[in-house]
């Protein structure tokens, strides 16, 4: 895993912002599809 010692110089807090932000877009994606999937059916 080399993304692990790439990171090891970055903040905690932009890694938990990035973790934060990439909840966010498979939350909405994730929502979007269960709309389009009962807008489908």
């Amino acid at each position: 895993m080399q993304i692990d010692s790439l990171n090891v110089g970055t903040p905690t807090i932009y890694k938990v912002e990035v973790y934060i932000t990439i909840e966010s877009v498979v939350f909405k994606c994730g929502n979007y599809t269960k709309n389009l999937g009962l807008f489908v059916k």
